[in-house]
């Protein structure tokens, strides 16, 4: 039953028993006795949908039952001749399995959710103790147990309260999101997408620099560029099969680890610790024996003990890298493991790197543990898991062991990359072919393959200089890490309501902070020239979402100045203006597909869930959707859950005139937004069904639905709702 505005004759002619056209805020009922047996299949819950239009003749409005499209994923639009209400019938879709309990079968479990990003964190025993060694001397466990063990555990409670609030892909991109405005948002999200880029390339140099020691025949530019792509590989083949690899992974890398320590701590028991002692006497002592091939002393530095342990403190914050990447992908991991991942991660990382730095010091000199002599004026500790093995077996096992663990922060960078790149595209901060899907496999090749050859070409730009984008790496993971605890204590400030699982105290949120800002001054006096080096790199990504955010001012930009008027004001020629060859044609076809594209950008709706009339709180849903969002066309829709026997007419409720009085003076504000109102009344209770069959309805995707801040009695969390948008606080 194809609905349009219609005269009475012509209504009736359509089986409608009733029509009347309607001025704005008169009630008109249309009963469409067919209509019930045609919906019967379509939307969760019982009841009546009201639908009200304050826009002109000329703007579209949905064709919300169309018993020719129930299927379809997209409404089609028709245009109004005239204003007025339209409501009708439907009842539920009951099917045998709900698509919540269909997407929970495919979900990550708590082993593969932690290898995945387990593999990043643990990775940094290879290089995190010697780096740390250097700065730090013989106090270097000291900094790891005040970074791995004090604040990676503060930082435990910061993330779990986040992500058990907003169990969202996305991690800092997405607190701040729903907290700030989205451009805030997307300053976070770059800083995370440049910490990803140089994660992958950093792990897949030295790992083929470890592998290297195996085979000494493999080119390491070359072979850095096949293992990004072999990669990319696993990850367009689907996440089930890149977590299966990650798994393997980690069990092999932990198990070595494990081989390691005990060898070691042997070794360290032999010797009665004598290695440890001497050490402790030579902590403050700058010269040692040169190797063979130097006669006399060489020098080392020597810090004074604040300045070892900061200097330690910073450089050990590379130790925790890969925290944040669990939060990425927390919409592929099944309920409660989030959580898991975040302890059985701290779990492994607060014991393996203070034990590895403490056993290097019991089996190596300490100018060996620091790095001494240098090696082209950077220290030659990179292989130092190598030299505390005992014998030649194991020494080869944890070059395999380094080689595989490395690798498999890249198959991290992969995962986290893909997540966080959706939703920023969902967000229409990047742009939507991003979001397309093979289909062999369904996953995002553009995203995947685009990653990898962004990864190698900054590679190549940078020279292969590894050390450039490990610094730009260090700066911007503790700069995510920063603002994540940021948008913790705006999240206790502006979400308070939200229902979440765990509560970080403020005190330990700002603690955390401090640290995380320590660190990142303690970086920048270590290497000034790494800042530099980070907003090239940052600028190049920023620029790419500052296009995207500016794109309506661009588009107008080019569409004036290809249909300027002539010299002195004069127009155009319309037999010109028609002439489809030679520049003017292409001008006017250019023209038109700007436009196009235009439209298609301002065009997309917007729908705000409101539950109670209030003027203040759609005003302010209307003032976010102008600022932050790069259209005009808004929809509020009020859900109305039917209690008992209630038969009630929709449009005769108080709360649906109420809010329908309001708009309409919100319409008269914002005279250049386009805003329309929905009031649905159902059976079933507000959740992710309902949510999503009423954007099939509208032609809307969840990502564009916004709610305000839902008190801790609400049943849902955000995820279940489909990724809906919290715009609004209390009032």
């Amino acid at each position: 039953l194809p609905i349009s505005r219609r005269d009475s004759a012509g209504a009736a002619s359509q089986g409608i028993s009733k029509w009347e056209l309607a001025a704005p805020g008169q009630q008109v009922y249309e009963h469409i006795e067919d209509a019930a047996d045609d919906f019967a299949d379509d939307l969760p819950g019982e009841g009546q949908a009201l639908i009200r239009s304050y826009e002109g003749e000329s703007r579209p409005y949905p064709e919300f039952f169309d018993s020719e499209d129930i299927e379809s994923e997209h409404v089609p639009l028709v245009q109004p001749e005239k204003r007025g209400w339209l409501p009708s019938l439907f009842r539920p879709r009951r099917s045998k399995e709900s698509e919540e309990d269909h997407a929970e079968k495919h979900k990550l479990g708590q082993i593969p959710a932690t290898a995945i990003s387990g593999n990043d964190i643990t990775s940094s025993v290879f290089y995190v103790s010697g780096i740390c060694a250097y700065y730090a001397g013989f106090w270097a466990p000291i900094s790891l147990v005040m970074v791995s063990g004090i604040v990676l555990y503060m930082f435990r409670g910061i993330y779990a309260e986040v992500v058990t609030a907003l169990p969202v892909n996305g991690g800092t991109y997405t607190v701040l999101l729903n907290t700030t405005a989205k451009s805030i948002a997307s300053l976070a999200a770059c800083l995370t997408m440049l910490s990803y880029v140089s994660t992958a390339v950093v792990s897949a140099s030295v790992a083929i620099t470890y592998l290297q020691d195996l085979v000494s025949q493999i080119d390491n530019s070359w072979g850095t560029v096949v293992l990004l792509g072999l990669f990319a590989g696993l990850n367009l083949c689907g996440i089930k099969d890149s977590a299966n690899v990650a798994v393997c992974i980690f069990v092999v890398h932990m198990s070595i680890m494990f081989i390691l320590i005990g060898d070691c701590a042997i070794y360290a028991f032999q010797t009665d610790f004598s290695m440890l002692v001497e050490n402790f006497n030579q902590r403050n002592n700058a010269t040692f024996t040169c190797p063979p091939g130097q006669t006399g002393d060489c020098d080392m530095s020597i810090y004074p003990l604040a300045k070892a342990l900061v200097f330690g403190f910073s450089s050990a914050m590379l130790g925790i890298t890969g925290f944040e990447t669990s939060a990425n992908y927390v919409e592929e991991q099944k309920p409660g493991v989030f959580v898991k991942t975040l302890r059985n991660m701290w779990y492994c990382v607060a014991f393996l790197n203070p034990t590895i730095s403490v056993l290097s010091l019991c089996v190596l000199p300490l100018h060996t543990v620091r790095g001494y002599p240098l090696s082209g004026g950077q220290p030659s500790n990179n292989s130092l898991l190598q030299l505390m093995a005992r014998q030649d077996w194991l020494s080869t096992l944890v070059s395999v062991d380094a080689f595989m663990v490395l690798a498999g922060s890249v198959l991290t960078a992969y995962v986290g990359v893909t997540g966080l790149v959706r939703r920023m595209a969902y967000d229409r901060c990047l742009p939507m072919f991003l979001l397309r899907t093979n289909s062999i496999f369904g996953t995002n090749h553009y995203i995947i393959i685009g990653f990898f050859l962004v990864c190698t070409s900054l590679f190549f730009i940078t020279n292969q200089n590894v050390l450039i984008l490990a610094s730009v790496y260090t700066i911007s993971f503790l700069s995510v890490m920063s603002l994540f605890a940021v948008g913790n204590l705006i999240l206790k400030y502006k979400r308070a309501r939200i229902r979440r699982e765990h509560r970080a105290k403020v005190p330990v949120v700002l603690l955390s902070l401090a640290g995380t800002i320590t660190a990142i001054y303690g970086n920048i006096v270590i290497n000034g020239s790494t800042i530099q080096y980070f907003f090239l790199y940052y600028g190049i990504i920023l620029l790419i979402v500052g296009v995207m955010f500016q794109r309506v001012h661009i588009l107008r930009m080019i569409i004036r100045a290809l249909t300027r008027k002539g010299r002195a004001g004069e127009e155009e020629d319309p037999a010109a203006m028609q002439d489809t060859s030679g520049l003017r044609g292409f001008k006017a076809r250019l023209a038109e597909t700007m436009i196009r594209w235009l439209r298609q950008v301002q065009e997309q709706k917007i729908i705000f869930f409101i539950k109670v009339p209030d003027i203040r709180l759609m005003n302010k849903a209307v003032e976010y959707v102008r600022d932050n969002e790069q259209t005009q066309n808004m929809q509020f829709v009020h859900v109305h859950v039917i209690e008992g026997e209630e038969t009630t007419p929709l449009g005769e409720l108080a709360d649906v005139k109420a809010m329908s009085e309001d708009l309409a003076i919100l319409q008269r504000v914002y005279p250049k937004m386009k805003l329309d109102f929905a009031a649905i009344s159902s059976h079933s209770p507000f959740r992710g069904s309902l949510v999503q069959k009423i954007g099939e309805r509208l032609g809307v995707p969840t990502h564009f639905m916004f709610i305000s801040c839902p008190s801790e009695k609400f049943s849902y969390d955000i995820a279940q709702l489909g990724g809906v948008r919290l715009i609004t606080g209390a009032l």
